[in-house]
């Protein structure tokens, strides 16, 4: 189970990254994702890290939107 968890987390914070770095490959701070996709700095931040274990789907979705991305080019980074 503990195996699960390690790659579970190894998982959360290589979706943070390819976020992280989607956003920087569009030249965008945090701030302006914030504002055009309506969604607090803090969570930016907190999926940026890799940190969203309850996290709902639709922030991630609309995230993949603005990007102008699909879920699993998100997920994976393939794109950037």
């Amino acid at each position: 189970m503990a195996r699960i968890k390690r790659n579970g987390d190894r998982f959360l914070k290589l979706f943070g990254e390819n976020i992280r770095n989607t956003r920087r490959s569009r030249h965008l701070t945090l701030a302006e994702v914030s504002e055009a996709m309506d969604v607090p700095i803090y969570i930016l931040k907190k999926l940026e890290a890799g940190e969203f274990p309850n996290m709902e789907l639709s922030p991630l979705i609309r995230m993949a939107l603005y990007y102008q991305v699909s879920m699993s080019e998100l997920f994976t980074g393939e794109y950037i």
